[in-house]
């Protein structure tokens, strides 16, 4: 018998011995979203500090219900929404304008592996120390996933495949669908600064403006 299971009424009556008042919508929610993913995720604002360290487990400030800790996981949940639906549209537009900046100055299909076609150390938009590892880094990353390697299950894109079996080579539009937000933000830092301004002029029309982009250089954080 596993100890650590709990059915719903078992996890209910939990909710009542550490503080927590419930109604009769509490066993369809625990049902549907389940008792760690709402309970455990979202319990900490309730908690009753005193109480559970005098007790050596959890206790909930008095009044605390189980619909609070819910509306708490569903506040999140629609916010994690909200902000994932912009962030895609965001992400699109950088891959875009990325790859027409990069690939107006090099015309090569594979330009984007030669060290020649980025930035210098002493441009470079964070440091120069961080450039050697940091250019070797993106071009390992993007070699990784325009040619991979033999056996390699892990690069499965079918428009990736289809160029490099046709074309002997992969154009960095392409090869964009698979980079990370993080594989772009750094593509973009080791850019020349002449295609960096490309970029921001570019996100300024592409948000249906006119005129000089007010959008500058900016900077990046350190990699991790």
């Amino acid at each position: 018998m596993n100890k650590s299971f709990r059915s719903i009424d078992e996890q209910i009556e939990l909710l009542h011995s550490r503080g927590i008042s419930t109604t009769a919508e509490t066993r369809t929610i625990l049902l549907r979203e389940g008792y760690y993913a709402v309970v455990n995720g979202y319990k900490l604002p309730f908690i009753d500090e005193a109480a559970s360290k005098a007790t050596g487990d959890d206790r909930f400030l008095p009044g605390t219900s189980f619909d609070d800790i819910y509306a708490l996981f569903c506040f999140d949940r629609e916010l994690r929404a909200l902000v994932f639906r912009h962030l895609m549209t965001v992400e699109a537009m950088m891959r875009s304008v990325l790859s027409y900046s990069f690939c107006e100055a090099h015309r090569g299909i594979e330009d984007y592996l030669h060290r020649s076609c980025y930035t210098s150390a002493h441009e470079y938009l964070r440091d120069e120390e961080s450039f050697e590892g940091d250019l070797d880094w993106m071009i390992n990353t993007l070699e990784h996933h325009a040619r991979g390697v033999e056996g390699d299950t892990s690069i499965t894109d079918v428009r990736v495949s289809h160029y490099r079996r046709q074309y002997d080579g992969v154009p960095l539009w392409v090869l964009f669908n698979e980079l990370t937000f993080g594989n772009l933000k750094y593509f973009y830092a080791l850019l020349r600064k002449n295609e960096q301004n490309a970029v921001c002029n570019r996100i300024w029309e592409a948000c249906g403006h006119t005129g000089s982009s007010p959008i500058s250089r900016g900077g990046i954080p350190p990699r991790p």
